[in-house]
């Protein structure tokens, strides 16, 4: 199958559905790429760690919005 037709099949589907293939190729992507997922999830840990330790700066949610959309 073509992307043309996997592209056209995809505009058939309903949101929830392709909202369900969306996770399903992040998915697939991702672990086709092991080394980088295993990089990750050491990142991940070793900032949980951190975070537990008190050596992270934290922001409350109105702080990191302000933060992320501010121009």
């Amino acid at each position: 199958m073509s992307i043309q037709a996997i592209k056209k099949e995809v505009n058939h589907l309903s949101k929830s559905e392709q909202k369900e293939l969306l996770h399903y190729m992040v998915e697939v992507i991702a672990g086709a790429n092991d080394e980088l997922s295993l990089a990750w999830k050491r990142e991940i840990d070793d900032r949980i760690a951190a975070y537990k330790r008190g050596e992270m700066q934290t922001y409350s949610r109105s702080e990191a919005l302000k933060f992320a959309f501010r121009r």
